[in-house]
């Protein structure tokens, strides 16, 4: 606790004479971005008086995550809508400087950094950042913050919180501490659950299915891996959620995904393993043509196009993945 308020002193001194902060999150923000860039404001705004302004590259695409910004109504500003001369102070949610899955121009340095993710090097450099690789969700660190200068956490922002920490850790199953698993229990009470259960439980169009079909019939499981591609998207968050459910499969420990979004391969890495290592071995899959990040046991990565042949695109990355996690020999079985 000592070390976190003087966290709060040197954010006190960075937010001296500022105007107004811009809160970045990663781009396609999910539920732990959204919420932890709500709960930012909030204390910018509460304890420290000040404004703050939540944007995001890419698309809100995930059912549930649209659910999530209209139910608890929380206001989101397309990146392309933001003039950075209007703000004295930029802060980074979920994401760090030079990752490549944020839509922070090279030109401007954060001020401010709080991500769950491995500590970066262009980071070190921040004047103020929070960032905790052992614990799994940016909601946990705010709701921190709050606690710890007493800022009351009213049942919306509670419910954006608690929802944000019980996505990234799939209800404390996945990457979580200690500290995740207590303030998971602090929010529990002021949850609003109705408002829950919509946001959990969104209608989804008939694309979704379509994309889902043509997942499972490309899908090829090798030993204990299993990789798919979906094809052209008009959601990327489809990429991440589809690992998601093929992790689910009887006998596989290891799923990578593949879509693309507008110009570039989108790949999503997840694993049952509880020894983790998705970040490295998405860093490995993408090393010299794309950039990849993540850690424990959820991995994410991007490869722009720039006219290169899809087909073989999507053939080196499977090749690099199962060679990574030791399945490159197994002979393939289609899912369906």
């Amino acid at each position: 606790m000592v070390a976190l308020h003087k966290k709060i002193d040197t954010l006190r001194t960075v937010l001296a004479d500022s105007r107004k902060t811009l809160i970045l999150t990663h781009d396609n923000p999910d539920p732990d971005a959204i919420a932890a860039a709500l709960g930012w404001q909030y204390l910018l705004r509460s304890y420290f008086g000040q404004e703050g302004t939540i944007a995001y590259g890419g698309i809100v695409g995930r059912a549930e995550n649209r659910s999530m910004i209209e139910h608890l109504r929380i206001t989101m500003v397309p990146i392309d809508r933001i003039n950075f001369q209007d703000y004295s102070r930029v802060a980074l949610i979920d994401t760090q400087p030079l990752t490549g899955n944020n839509s922070l121009p090279d030109s401007v340095i954060p001020d401010m950094v709080i991500d769950h993710h491995p500590l970066r090097d262009a980071t070190k450099e921040i004047p103020f950042f929070d960032v905790r690789e052992r614990i799994g969700a940016s909601c946990t660190l705010v709701t921190s913050y709050l606690r710890a200068t007493g800022t009351p956490i009213q049942p919306r922002l509670a419910t954006a919180l608690y929802y944000g920490i019980k996505s990234d850790t799939q209800d404390l199953g996945l990457n979580a501490g200690a500290l995740d698993v207590e303030n998971y229990l602090f929010l529990f009470p002021q949850v609003q659950r109705e408002l829950m259960n919509r946001i959990l439980h969104p209608k989804v169009s008939a694309e979704y299915f379509k994309i889902l079909n043509r997942a499972f019939k490309k899908a090829r499981i090798h030993g204990d891996t299993l990789t798919t591609s979906m094809g052209r998207l008009k959601n990327p968050d489809m990429v991440a959620e589809v690992a998601d459910m093929l992790l689910r499969h009887e006998g596989v420990e290891w799923v990578m995904t593949m879509g693309t979004f507008q110009k570039a391969l989108i790949l999503s890495l997840r694993t049952s393993n509880l020894q983790g290592g998705a970040g490295e071995i998405a860093q490995g899959v993408v090393r010299g043509i794309g950039k990849a990040g993540g850690h424990g046991m959820i991995a994410g990565g991007k490869v722009e196009l720039k006219g290169r042949s899809l087909q073989e695109l999507e053939e080196l990355l499977v090749g690099r993945f199962l060679k990574r996690v030791g399945t490159i020999n197994q002979p393939a079985e289609a899912l369906v």
